[in-house]
């Protein structure tokens, strides 16, 4: 996960090419989904509140 200097954030992870699953997320046009590790979260988690 990176912080970008527009006050966002960028996730790096595993992009999801199943068409099925891309369906059942309704994205929305311009978007595309990855999949990330749970314990990335946690990290990030631990991080920001100590």
């Amino acid at each position: 996960m990176y912080a970008t200097d527009r006050g966002t954030f960028v996730v790096q992870g595993y992009v999801i090419s199943d068409p099925q699953a891309l369906r059942q997320l309704d994205l929305p046009e311009g978007e595309n989904a990855v999949e990330i590790p749970a314990e990335l979260l946690r990290s990030v988690a631990r991080a920001v509140t100590g």
